[in-house]
């Protein structure tokens, strides 16, 4: 079930994408070049936290461990990467005003 949502999602976001990228002039490739490096990180800072299922049963520590493991690792690559929307993020935390 939660492969078919992704793959409607991806579908829908392609059509999307298709309909407003004519309208505004922004290629496939620039989209790629934008999204691809987010993605990357999202995946190594979560796929390892996956693997925690085979060493817990219990439901609740894994959902916990999981979504804070894996968020800290994704927020230290994004601070590491030098992120812009990062820094936005610590500037919205910290009640300042974006630029």
């Amino acid at each position: 079930m939660i492969l078919s949502i992704s793959i409607i999602f991806i579908v829908t976001f392609l059509i999307e994408y298709y309909i407003v990228g004519k309208q505004i002039k922004y290629g496939i490739i620039e989209l790629f070049k934008d999204i691809f490096p987010y993605i990357f990180m999202s995946v190594v800072a979560f796929v390892p936290f996956y693997f925690l299922t085979e060493l817990t049963q219990n439901k609740w520590i894994l959902v916990v461990s999981q979504l804070a493991g894996g968020g800290i690792v994704y927020l230290a690559l994004l601070k590491i990467a030098g992120s812009k929307v990062m820094e936005d993020l610590i500037r919205v935390m910290r009640k300042q005003s974006l630029d």
